[in-house]
């Protein structure tokens, strides 16, 4: 019966995620459809200017670099895209091992030390040894996305406060930053896919990057929690189980 139970059990995940993808694929084409006119058109017109025999060699630069930035965030937003779509036709998490999570905090802010430094962001950390069982991948990404947030809303010279705290059976993961901060009405969407929200200081929303977050941790059976407010910054909390149930 247990047998039984459990092939059962793995059929209706496997029906459940087949059935949503035709959903998915509407879902992906209308967003992916949207997202990419903008960058399309500013690369189109750059382009169009370039052809123009008498702009000078500076202005040839700016552009080819405005280009390039466009097109970066073209492949961002395709491999954004491709990850959420996957991740949401996902019933439960694979690939799941104890893995080092402290360790992986302390080299994700790695990758972003230059930016950091670009920025002259001032960076404290209060990171405890930490071991969970989760997905390395899934969880590495979770961190890259609240700190590239973070650096990204924060003014030059302001702070960024990562910290990872253990308690008896869960552990706690806060991302604290002095940038532009978050309305309320702003906070009630920020998970939604494609969100923009009127963020001053800013050329760009959230983009993918918080959905993502959210769904990896609702596959690890965790919680996100928000505290923001215009002006005085952002603190984002992510509370997980040490172990999966």
């Amino acid at each position: 019966p247990s047998e039984l139970r459990y092939l059962g059990d793995n059929f209706n995940k496997m029906v459940k995620e087949l059935s949503s993808l035709e959903m998915l694929k509407d879902d992906f084409i209308s967003n992916f459809s949207h997202e990419f006119k903008t960058p399309i058109a500013s690369i189109k017109g750059f382009v169009k200017l370039l052809k123009n025999k008498k702009i000078s060699q500076d202005d040839k630069e700016n552009y080819l670099d405005i280009i390039y930035s466009e097109i970066n965030r073209l492949s961002d937003l395709s491999n954004n895209t491709l990850l959420l779509s996957k991740l949401k036709t996902s019933e439960s998490l694979k690939e799941i091992e104890t893995i080092n999570a402290s360790e992986i905090l302390r080299q994700t802010l790695l990758l972003f030390e230059k930016q950091i430094n670009d920025k002259k962001i001032t960076l404290s950390t209060e990171i405890e040894p930490i071991e969970i069982d989760g997905n390395h991948d899934l969880i590495k990404q979770v961190f890259v996305n609240l700190i590239s947030n973070a650096i990204k809303f924060t003014d030059d010279g302001g702070k960024i406060i990562v910290a990872a705290k253990n308690t008896e059976e869960q552990v706690c993961f806060s991302f604290e930053d002095t940038g532009i901060g978050m309305s309320e009405e702003t906070i009630k969407h920020i998970f939604e896919s494609y969100y923009q929200a009127d963020l001053s200081h800013s050329t760009s929303g959230y983009g993918l990057g918080l959905s993502i977050v959210k769904k990896i941790v609702d596959l690890h059976n965790g919680k996100i929690e928000v505290l923001s407010s215009l002006g005085k910054g952002s603190k984002f909390t992510i509370i997980l189980n040490k172990k999966l149930q």
